[in-house]
C-alpha cells in the first residue's frame, strides 16, 4: 500500500485483510469493519483468525470477482515471500531457492510479472532489491537480495512448464494464479492436485502455498477447497471470498453491475466476474418479463381495506442481511372463492447500519403499527430467533399500556420451503400475484437463481454485491403460502363460507 512499493495506496478494506491474512497479522480495526466479515465467513471466522494472529496460513486461497487487484495481489505476495523467507537450512553452495507464480496463459503470466518488475524499478522502498536483468527464457523470472545477501529466484511460469518449475528448487513459496481454472487428476492443463503434492515436500521453513483466482465451475480442487474451508479458517487453510463491490466499488459501480446483468447471454459472467459465485448449472428463478407482467406502475403501499383478508410474513435478521416485512391481501374470484389473486400491499426492510445491529424490540414496534393498519396483530416468521422474537413481540408496549405483537413461527423444513418458493413462482408465472414497483423487492427476486439437482429444481439465494442476502424472497414465499395453502383455522373458514353466501 506504499508508494514506495506497489503504490496501490486505496486498497480496499477486504484487500488490506487479505494482505494482513496473509502475513499473520492481526485484522485490527478491520475485524469489525461489515465486509470484511463477510470476506472471511462469518464472526466466527473472524474471532478464528484474530485467535491465528501471529502465524502465517500454510495455504491461502482467495476467491475474488474480476479487476479486484488478484494479480497484483499475487506479485506482492511473491516478492514477500522472496525477501522474507527463511533460509537457514540452506546449504552455502545450494543454488539460490525458488518462489513459484504458475499461471495458466502466458498472458496472464506477463500481468503479473509486469507488476513485480515494475514495482523494483520505480519503488523508492524497493531500490537494490533488484538484482541483474529479468529473464523472459526458459521462462519470465529475476532475482532480488534477500536481507542475508543471498539470492533468491522469483519464477512466473505458464502452462505445461510449471511441473519442472516446481520441483527443480527449493520453494520459499508458490502462488497459483486463476487456481479456480485448475483442474485435478489428468483433466487440465495444469494440474493442480500433483502441483501442490509436488511442492509439499519441497517447501522452506515459512513458505506458503497461495492460490488466487476468480470462479469458475462447480467443480475440482478450488470448489472443493471452498466448499471445505470457507468460514472454517485455521493455521493450515484459509480461504477468503469478495464480490466486485468488496474487492474494487470504483470499478464495480451500480451502473457496470447492471450493464453487466442485463448483458446478452451474461448470466453466467455476471455470476463469476461479479459476484465471484461459481458458474453452475443454474438459471434465473424470476426473469424480468414474469415480474414486469405482475408489477404494478404505483403505487408502493396500497391502503388498508378493512374488508380485506390480510397476511403478515417476516424474515429476521440483526446484523448482516436485512429484516424483512411483506403484507399481502387475499381478493377471491366471487365466481369461485378458490381462485385468488395475492396482492402485496406493503413492504418494508430494515437494515443494520455497519456496527450498529437492528434492535429487535424498535424493528417489532415498527412492524406491529405497520401491520395495525391492516387490521393485523399477527406476523408469520421462520425458525431464526424465533422464541426469542415471539417473547419480544409479547412484552411490547405503547407508552403506558401493552401492545403486542404475535410473532407465529413457520414450521415448514427445508423441502416445505422450496414448496413455497415454488408456489410464489407457478402465482408469478400464472399472473395471480401483484407486485408492488418496490425496487429492493425485484432486485431479491432477480436474484434468486433455479438450481437444478439430481432430485429437484430448488431455488438458491446468493449473497448479492449490495450484501443482501434476497432478504424478500423468503418473507414474500410465506406471506403467500399462508395466504393461499395455510392452515384454514374456523375463523377463516367462516369467513370464507359467509363470503360464498352459504353456512358451514
Amino acid at each position: 500500500m506504499s508508494e514506495r512499493g506497489f503504490g496501490m495506496t486505496r486498497a480496499t478494506p477486504c484487500q488490506r485483510a487479505a494482505c494482513r491474512i496473509a502475513d499473520g497479522e492481526p485484522l485490527g480495526e478491520l475485524a469489525g469493519n461489515e465486509d470484511v466479515v463477510k470476506f472471511v465467513g462469518g464472526p466466527d471466522a473472524i474471532a478464528a483468525l484474530e485467535g491465528m494472529a501471529g502465524a502465517m496460513p500454510s495455504e491461502l486461497y482467495l476467491l475474488a470477482a474480476i479487476r479486484g487487484g488478484k494479480s497484483m495481489f499475487a506479485a506482492a505476495l511473491a516478492l514477500r515471500s522472496a525477501l522474507t523467507c527463511d533460509l537457514s537450512s540452506l546449504q552455502p553452495n545450494e543454488p539460490a531457492a525458488r518462489v513459484s507464480v504458475v499461471s495458466i496463459t502466458t498472458d496472464l503470466a506477463k500481468v503479473t510479472f509486469g507488476h513485480l518488475e515494475a514495482a523494483l524499478r520505480r519503488g523508492a522502498g524497493l531500490q537494490g532489491k533488484l538484482v541483474g536483468k529479468p529473464k523472459t527464457s526458459p521462462h519470465l523470472s529475476l532475482f532480488v537480495r534477500h536481507w542475508t545477501g543471498r539470492l533468491v529466484e522469483i519464477a512466473v511460469v505458464a502452462g505445461a512448464r510449471a511441473g519442472a518449475t516446481l520441483v527443480a528448487r527449493w520453494s520459499v513459496g508458490t502462488i497459483f494464479d486463476e487456481w479456480t481454472r485448475m483442474l485435478g487428476g489428468k483433466d487440465g492443463v495444469i494440474n493442480f492436485t500433483e502441483s501442490r503434492e509436488a511442492v509439499l515436500n519441497r517447501q522452506l521453513p515459512g513458505a506458503q502455498i497461495t492460490g488466487i483466482g476468480s470462479p469458475h465451475a462447480p467443480r475440482g480442487p478450488a470448489y472443493e477447497s471452498v466448499s471445505a474451508h470457507f468460514g472454517r479458517p485455521s493455521r493450515a487453510v484459509v480461504v477468503l471470498r469478495g464480490n466486485g463491490i468488496m474487492m474494487n466499488p470504483s470499478y464495480w459501480t451500480p451502473e457496470r453491475i447492471e450493464r453487466a446483468r442485463m448483458a446478452p447471454d451474461g448470466e453466467r459472467a455476471y455470476r463469476t466476474d461479479c459476484l465471484g459465485e461459481f458458474a453452475g448449472e443454474s438459471s434465473q428463478y424470476f426473469t424480468e418479463a414474469e415480474l414486469d407482467a405482475v408489477t404494478r406502475r404505483f403505487p408502493d403501499t396500497l391502503p388498508a381495506d378493512r374488508q380485506g383478508e390480510y397476511y403478515a410474513a417476516m424474515d429476521p435478521a440483526t446484523r448482516r442481511n436485512a429484516w424483512t416485512l411483506v403484507i399481502v391481501k387475499v381478493e377471491r374470484d366471487p365466481q369461485d372463492a378458490d381462485r385468488v389473486k395475492v396482492i402485496v400491499a406493503s413492504c418494508r426492510q430494515w437494515l443494520p447500519s455497519g456496527d450498529k445491529k437492528l434492535e429487535p424490540e424498535v424493528v417489532l414496534a415498527e412492524i406491529r403499527d405497520e401491520c395495525a393498519r391492516y387490521q393485523l396483530d399477527e406476523v408469520y416468521s421462520d425458525q431464526w430467533a424465533v422464541d426469542a422474537i415471539a417473547s419480544t413481540g409479547r412484552m411490547l408496549r405503547d407508552g403506558d399500556r401493552a401492545r403486542p405483537l404475535t410473532v407465529t413461527r413457520d414450521t415448514a423444513t427445508a423441502t416445505d420451503r422450496d414448496k413455497q418458493a415454488a408456489n410464489l413462482k407457478v402465482m408469478v408465472r400464472k399472473r395471480e400475484i401483484e407486485l408492488p414497483p418496490d425496487r429492493a423487492l425485484r432486485g431479491d427476486l432477480l436474484a434468486v437463481r433455479e438450481v437444478v439437482t439430481m432430485r429437484s429444481v430448488r431455488p438458491d439465494v446468493p449473497t448479492t454485491p449490495d450484501g443482501r442476502h434476497c432478504d424478500y424472497f423468503p418473507a414474500l414465499a410465506l406471506a403467500v403460502h399462508k395466504a393461499t395453502c395455510g392452515d384454514v383455522d374456523w375463523v377463516r373458514a367462516m369467513n370464507a363460507a359467509a363470503r360464498r353466501g352459504g353456512g358451514l
